[in-house]
């Protein structure tokens, strides 16, 4: 008997263990949704939401991920060429505008949209539109970096390392580092360019050997 009830109450635990792990569908998008970036899920659904007010305006009240490629492309080119800084105003950053179409790639690559808004050949005026766009402001003087010290030299670079201001070896090391390399590689600028770069203005590729790097989406 006594040999039986230590059965029956291994089998029971193994059971409520087995109810506890078991993981459904719906845990899996959970996990999934947990572990996205918040700033960036804010980023993408202030910008989504500026353009759906402007669709709105425009009189278009279909949902953004049911409208034909054909016509987003068109909308979003449009939206281009019209949007300002909602504060002040004037012309956005080159830098911002970029933001934004990423905003909305992603926005779409959550609703399952069919297509890739920085691929798809049905996406090709939009993406021309961005480029002319951003070439007009920097014409403008928004987005240049005409007034910047001089650069560092490699062998300033290694000395920083060898004294420990860059590097790995303290927290405020690997924050200069990482500040340093998105200035020269990503050619940000100021504190807010560096408080606002989500993952989304970068994107994480593979050269044909498969060495893997960081680039921003063209």
């Amino acid at each position: 008997m006594a040999g039986e009830r230590v059965l029956e109450s291994l089998s029971n635990k193994l059971l409520d263990l087995d109810a506890k792990i078991r993981v459904s569908e719906q845990d899996t998008y959970d996990f999934i949704e947990s572990k996205k970036n918040e700033s960036t899920k804010k980023k993408t659904k202030s910008d989504i939401g500026r353009f759906i007010d402007w669709l709105s305006a425009e009189e278009e009240t279909r949902a953004v991920e049911t409208i034909p490629p054909t016509d987003l492309d068109m909308y979003i080119s449009r939206y281009l060429l019209t949007v300002k800084n909602s504060k002040t105003g004037k012309e956005l950053e080159p830098s911002t505008l970029k933001g934004i179409v990423s905003s909305i790639r992603r926005y779409l690559i959550e609703a399952d949209y069919s297509i890739d808004l920085t691929t798809d050949r049905a996406f090709r005026h939009s993406r021309e539109t961005l480029k002319a766009k951003t070439t007009d402001l920097r014409e403008k003087g928004l987005g240049n970096k005409i007034k910047r010290a001089d650069p560092f030299t490699n062998t300033e670079i290694q000395i920083m390392y060898e004294k420990g201001i860059l590097g790995s070896e303290s927290p405020q090391a690997l924050i200069y580092t990482i500040w340093l390399n998105n200035t020269m590689h990503f050619g940000l600028r100021g504190r807010q360019e560096h408080s606002t770069m989500l993952w989304g203005d970068i994107e994480l590729k593979n050269t044909a050997d498969g060495t893997r790097f960081y680039c921003k989406p063209t």
